[in-house]
């Protein structure tokens, strides 16, 4: 696996950018999204891998039928709020007819690639972030940050939460062990805690075997170099529901886990 520039932004545009090269422990970070820009003469700036907030995303699991073929959009359509259309869909994982997927909405994903275009960074690899904290079979994970934490809640799927919503979206998973890095809120029962380690440096031998990647279809490497852009209608529509992304991840992320 070729070395890359982990970089991680913030919910909020004015939020902490993140980044870390791959294999290091050393993990930088500055406020505001300008501090992208600071990053074009980095040596892996033609490598970057952008780790997108997992609050930001829908993971499902779906069971494909048996005869024909159906877009992800239209088996998830029941259970999700807004215009399905304008997610784009990336497979995990697919066993059988059993298939593990996460949608991001396009227009935020376009929005991200732009921005880095923008500051000269070339972005290769795009994952939600807390899809590669190692897994806890039969249980969840949480590392916690500045702000909150993250949680893999199982193989393929994973959110960001605060330690106020944490108690709820723990009481819509299975019985199971919770394994954290750091410390917990008072209110959560741990079964193993572990020392801390930053989620960029935990994340990355889950990352060496990882083969997912948002980058394919329209936003494959060759479309998203050569700048692809929606048409304005349809970039307006997506807009819809990137703000809702956007400012209610606390209250999506929990009635996406109590639809589950």
């Amino acid at each position: 696996m070729k070395q890359v520039l982990f970089i991680r932004p913030d919910t909020h545009e004015d939020g902490n950018i993140m980044w870390c090269e791959s294999g290091s422990d050393q993990v930088e970070q500055r406020q505001g999204g300008a501090s992208l820009a600071a990053l074009a003469g980095h040596a892996l700036a033609a490598r970057v891998c952008l780790l997108l907030p997992a609050s930001e995303m829908i993971f499902r699991r779906f069971t494909l039928p048996k005869k024909g073929s159906v877009e992800f959009s239209w088996l998830a359509e029941e259970t999700l709020i807004g215009d399905v259309d304008t997610l784009h869909w990336t497979v995990l994982n697919k066993k059988g007819r059993e298939v593990d997927a996460v949608a991001i909405d396009a227009a935020r994903l376009q929005y991200w690639l732009d921005r880095c275009a923008d500051a000269g960074l070339t972005v290769v690899q795009v994952l939600p972030d807390a899809i590669l904290l190692p897994v806890t079979e039969g249980g969840s994970t949480l590392v916690s940050t500045d702000s909150g934490y993250w949680m893999r809640y199982s193989p393929f799927g994973a959110c960001e939460t605060d330690a106020a919503l944490l108690p709820l979206l723990l009481s819509q998973q299975c019985a199971g062990n919770l394994v954290c890095y750091g410390d917990a809120p008072a209110d959560v029962q741990v079964d193993e805690q572990r020392a801390w380690q930053h989620p960029l440096v935990l994340i990355q031998p889950q990352w060496k075997s990882s083969k997912a990647n948002l980058l394919h279809g329209v936003f494959s490497a060759t479309g998203a170099q050569t700048g692809f852009r929606y048409a304005k209608p349809t970039l307006a529509a997506m807009a819809v529901l990137s703000i809702g992304l956007v400012v209610g991840p606390r209250i999506g992320m929990a009635w996406m886990l109590s639809n589950r």
